[in-house]
């Protein structure tokens, strides 16, 4: 009986031993890869509605006068994107905004102020994404309404058209949520200022840089 117990005793303590290398195997073996988590990547495709504002420089010139007409613009945007690769985008989008660029030649004589009162653009644009970041290039149309008045003189005003091209960067805050720096170059070309003579009637040559910042919701 004795002997029995012994055998059994001697037995578990084996199965105990076994366990225990094993065990300690286990813990000083390498761990376990973690769980790895990927967030989606962002889906730039869909509509988007925005607000901007920044500044803009233009250049107009009424020979032998010029004028540099600066000052703060700000207005709303959206468009819509495609985005038909992982990679790659293209896409509309329009804006409208009020502008407050001003500006006069002393060379003229008398007190004489010049510049856009607001202006809009209609612009395709195409994309290459890198992670959450959107690095674009655009063209199209720009529409402004163009107002001058030289005191004691008259004053004139015109709604040209003319063509823009620009870069940008665009950055994916959230899910909906989508932060912008824009700049777009135009020219104008040469228009004439409608109105009463001597004011009325007179040619502008203009071309204009305007830089803007943004935030835009996405659907």
């Amino acid at each position: 009986m004795r002997m029995g117990m012994r055998v059994l005793g001697l037995g578990a303590a084996a199965v105990l031993a076994s366990v225990s290398v094993a065990s300690a195997a286990d813990l000083g073996g390498p761990p376990a890869p973690p769980y790895a988590s990927y967030a989606p990547e962002f889906d730039w495709s869909g509509l988007y509605f925005g607000i901007q504002g920044g500044y803009d420089w233009n250049r107009a010139t009424t020979p032998p006068f010029a004028a540099s007409e600066t000052g703060v613009i700000a207005g709303f945007y959206g468009g819509y994107n495609f985005q038909f690769d992982p990679n790659w985008i293209v896409g509309f989008d329009a804006s409208i905004n009020w502008d407050n660029a001003r500006g006069g030649d002393p060379d003229v004589g008398v007190p004489n102020s010049a510049g856009p009162t607001w202006k809009g653009f209609v612009r395709g644009r195409a994309g290459y994404v890198v992670d959450n970041f959107l690095f674009y290039a655009t063209g199209g149309a720009a529409v402004m309404s163009y107002s001058a008045v030289v005191s004691g003189v008259g004053s004139g005003n015109a709604t040209p058209w003319g063509w823009t091209a620009g870069l940008g960067v665009e950055m994916a805050l959230s899910e909906n949520w989508i932060g912008r720096i824009d700049y777009a170059y135009q020219d104008f070309g040469t228009f004439t200022l409608g109105g009463a003579a001597p004011v009325g009637g007179t040619p502008v040559s203009l071309t204009a840089s305007t830089l803007m910042v943004g935030i835009a919701r996405k659907f």
